[in-house]
């Protein structure tokens, strides 16, 4: 633990927490050991050389500007963790840094999440073999170069791939995890059913699909555009599953913002940012270790998600929501900047807490009961696999918006921003990088 030395009271806090954490885990096992230090307390130019080393591992320190009576001054901290386990090593960042939020709500927020990263880490690092996810492709999902940040942030964690359906006859166990990424484009009966197949035999789906068919570059040549629904075929599925995406758009006064041109000033425009309704900012409302004190989540034109009886035992449990003051518009609905011309009207906004994610627990019907096709069971037998018609205790994670997962990419340079990153604002937001890897 990199938290050894003398810090200002809320640090301490963190500091005694983590170590109190630690005791108890010690006491329960004594295979659990722990060593407290403090990484700069070299000379100089040993300080730096730990720094650059710190650095290649992701650790980077915050600067805390510490006021005295006399003079203020600034003090390294590495709030971090460094899990061992042979010749595996896993780093756990203890500080969260939720966006608006003071240092204390900050620190607050870190002690109540430590005994669940701690744990964390430690589970990453029993794991002697990664864990393997497939993200999909070949149905218009969002490009190689729009998840970058995705793959990066998974890297460290997971073994990954792309994989298009089409080339595949079944999901085997060795996929840990697929993740299904903002398709734009029709499953085919064939491919959905490799899924389906997949989940009845324990196989675990992270749904990123929208529910209409709209994006902000599109409003830049027209007044007003009438979104399409996103059909993906994919409705009787998750519909199985215990969830329908609501043909709708969700909007919500806690938003991200874009610029307009309201003037001209010496021959060039003058640009002002507005609230752009469609851009929700999604709080952590839920208390489910996925989403608790996590950063908020930049969201693009989601839809809303309803929950509907199953023939099993689905236990529907939501993760995102939206802030006190939401609504949404139903299909069809037009979309124009001219919103942004009014103040918006509080009692219209009358539709709190609009699930657009819900996780989704228990044993799941096959979407395929009573109407497989023979094709379908011959393939499957061609291979000595049984066709399922239910699963066994299984999870998946339904949310009703795929750029939650794209970020920005510059094709000139090569680079890319993070997820969650409005470039207008110039605002990282951590949250949607945090709920991936959470979820």
């Amino acid at each position: 633990i990199l938290l050894a030395g003398d810090f200002p009271a809320g640090f301490k806090r963190l500091q005694q927490s983590t170590i109190d954490i630690c005791n108890q885990f010690h006491n329960i096992s004594s295979n659990f050991e722990f060593e407290i230090e403090n990484p700069l307390s070299g000379s100089e130019a040993q300080n730096n050389e730990v720094k650059k080393e710190l650095a290649k591992s992701g650790i980077v320190p915050v600067n805390l500007r510490i006021k005295g009576s006399n003079e203020n001054k600034e003090q390294l901290i590495y709030p971090y963790a460094i899990i061992n386990y042979g010749e595996r090593k896993i780093s756990v960042n203890l500080l969260e840094n939720v966006y608006g939020a003071n240092q204390e709500t900050n620190l607050s927020s870190s002690i109540s999440l430590l005994e669940y990263k701690i744990v964390n880490g430690v589970q990453k690092a029993l794991t002697a073999n990664k864990k393997n996810i497939l993200i999909t492709k070949g149905n218009g999902e969002l490009e190689d170069e729009q998840i970058k940040s995705l793959e990066s942030a998974i890297y460290p964690y997971y073994n990954f791939d792309r994989i298009n359906l089409d080339s595949s006859k079944f999901l085997d166990n060795y996929v840990d995890a697929l993740i299904v990424v903002r398709p734009t484009q029709k499953f085919t009966e064939r491919n959905k059913f490799i899924i389906d197949q997949y989940i009845m035999n324990g196989g675990k789906v992270l749904w990123f699909v929208d529910g209409m068919r709209i994006n902000l570059d599109s409003l830049n040549t027209k007044i007003e555009i009438m979104p399409e629904v996103n059909d993906v075929n994919l409705t009787d599925m998750l519909f199985k599953y215990g969830v329908r995406i609501e043909p709708n758009l969700v909007l919500d006064i806690e938003c991200a913002k874009i610029p307009q041109v309201i003037g001209k000033q010496g021959g060039k425009p003058q640009i002002e940012l507005f609230p752009w309704y469609y851009h929700p900012l999604i709080g952590p409302v839920s208390v489910h270790p996925i989403v608790r004190n996590i950063d908020r989540i930049l969201s693009e034109f989601p839809s809303s998600i309803d929950t509907v009886k199953t023939k099993f035992n689905v236990v529907k449990t939501p993760l995102l929501l939206t802030s006190q003051y939401s609504r949404f518009q139903l299909y069809p609905m037009k979309v124009s900047f001219d919103i942004l011309r009014y103040k918006p009207d509080i009692e219209k906004f009358n539709k709190p807490h609009l699930p657009i994610a819900y996780l989704l627990e228990g044993n799941f019907s096959s979407n395929y009961e009573n109407r497989v096709e023979e094709s379908m069971i011959n393939g499957l037998k061609s291979m000595n696999i049984e066709y399922k018609t239910q699963s066994p205790d299984n999870k998946m994670i339904v949310v009703a918006d795929g750029d939650i997962l794209k970020n920005l990419y510059d094709k000139s340079t090569g680079k890319f921003a993070p997820m969650g990153y409005n470039k207008f604002e110039e605002l990282p937001l951590n949250g949607n990088k945090e709920f991936i890897l959470n979820a």
